[in-house]
């Protein structure tokens, strides 16, 4: 059993998911961000987070593309996935 848990800057829980062990920390990402909810003041609770840090276990296509319209991203990239990720092109010539 693994517990996903989204917190502030200040370490203070913001939202809870427990998932099976042996799957991957990505797999449950959305779900964390999804049930962030926040109230502040009157009105509709806050649901996304003006920026979310995680490390390099998270750093997927799909989890940059759902970040990509409203959520900064403080994921360092995975180094050794192919060219353009800081690799050479391992079939290019010197």
């Amino acid at each position: 059993m693994k517990i996903h848990v989204a917190v502030t800057g200040e370490s203070l829980p913001l939202s809870l998911v427990v998932g099976p062990g042996d799957e991957h920390d990505s797999k449950r990402f959305k779900e964390v961000v999804d049930s962030i909810r926040v109230r502040c003041g009157k009105g509709r609770p806050r649901t996304r987070p003006s920026e979310v840090a995680g490390d390099s276990a998270y750093d997927t296509k799909d989890i940059r593309m759902y970040l990509r319209r409203s959520i900064k991203t403080n994921i360092p990239l995975t180094s050794g996935i192919g060219v353009g990720r800081g690799m050479e092109d391992p079939t290019s010539s010197i």
